[in-house]
């Protein structure tokens, strides 16, 4: 990695344009995380060198997906790690190692992710078009148009070989058409 990469990597910032961080706590039912959707968890660090993977969950777990994903985004992104930890130096030393994780690059399994949803807005559709990622990504989409949510798919798909990262784009409707995975509950 050259020292320009590093820096990028070190000094990217999360991108609030297009996306939307996961509330605390996750609204819904009590105790819900992801142990209730294993294979949304596996889906998302499956294929690590696959860059760019497109799910939308099957019929029976349409209705708690959106809290159910929350809880998995809040996992891998740290915040779950963040707000558990003992003291602002516990914090600082998991802010430390993310960056740390930013520099070495590697594998999704075992670190931090970005995590979120997209707005049902134009902007963060325009802003979603020109997404890089700068870690391993979970992106959901659960208030747009199936027509926007193609149109959206085949812009990331366009640039996903330049992704240096994986980004998993989980859609709460029905499949908009081919190249989506259906996740079971």
């Amino acid at each position: 990695m050259t020292l320009t990469a590093r820096w990028r990597a070190v000094s990217a910032r999360y991108d609030t344009a297009a996306l939307q961080a996961f509330p605390w706590p996750v609204p819904g039912p009590d105790r819900l995380d992801w142990h209730d959707w294993p294979a949304l968890r596996h889906w998302c660090l499956a294929l690590p060198n696959q860059p760019l993977l497109l799910a939308v969950p099957a019929p029976e777990a349409r209705a708690t997906a959106a809290e159910r994903a929350s809880a998995l985004g809040l996992e891998l992104d740290g915040t779950r790690l963040l707000l558990d930890g003992r003291g602002p130096m516990a914090r600082l030393g998991l802010r430390w190692r993310v960056k740390w994780q930013d520099l070495r690059g590697g594998m999704p399994d075992g670190r931090v992710w970005d995590s979120g949803r997209v707005p049902a807005t134009a902007a963060a559709h325009a802003a979603l078009l020109r997404f890089e990622p700068r870690r391993p990504s979970l992106i959901v989409i659960d208030s747009a148009a199936a027509a926007d949510v193609q149109r959206l798919a085949a812009a990331l798909r366009a640039r996903s070989t330049s992704f240096a990262c994986p980004v998993r784009v989980l859609w709460l409707g029905p499949a908009p058409g081919p190249g989506w995975t259906q996740l079971p509950v």
